[in-house]
């Protein structure tokens, strides 16, 4: 999820940024309007968080130092980065399941077979399985190159 970019608007970065900071939740601050889908997944964490003590957990919330209206601009706040995650994470979750597709091809071949010619040819199996590894190495070398989809 780290090579995956998300584009933060300026205003809502600069929103993200106060908030965060005024919160002391962690250590996140975002420096810059591109950031990764697992950046972008931890602020949405983060500001579930602060709903959730100041609503739930008054304890937390005095703690971390929670407002009213840090936990209201928080709520304001989630939709809008959570708009921007949604479709990031799909692409990230389409990739990995093309990646599995890719790899069960030889193996499915092999299954819709007939069983009979299976267990009489152990070979046919072990070179179904010789493939689905080749496939599972190229696949694994393929990760962290960019896609043309992401940046």
């Amino acid at each position: 999820m780290d090579d995956i970019n998300i584009d933060i608007p300026k205003d809502l970065l600069y929103k993200l940024n106060n908030l965060l900071k005024d919160a002391n939740y962690g250590h996140i601050s975002l420096d810059d309007e591109i950031i990764t889908l697992q950046e972008a997944m931890e602020v949405k964490f983060t500001l579930e968080l602060i709903i959730e003590d100041s609503n739930n957990n008054p304890m937390q919330a005095s703690i971390q130092g929670l407002t009213k209206d840090m936990a209201q601009t928080a709520q304001e706040l989630l939709p809008e980065i959570s708009s921007l995650i949604e479709p990031k994470f799909n692409e990230h979750i389409e990739h990995i399941n093309k990646f599995a597709e890719t790899i069960m091809l030889p193996i499915k071949a092999v299954m819709l077979a007939n069983p009979i010619t299976i267990a009489s040819s152990p070979e046919l199996l072990n070179q179904a399985l010789e493939e689905a590894l080749k496939r599972t190495n190229n696949a694994i070398q393929s990760i962290g190159k960019p896609s043309s989809k992401s940046r």
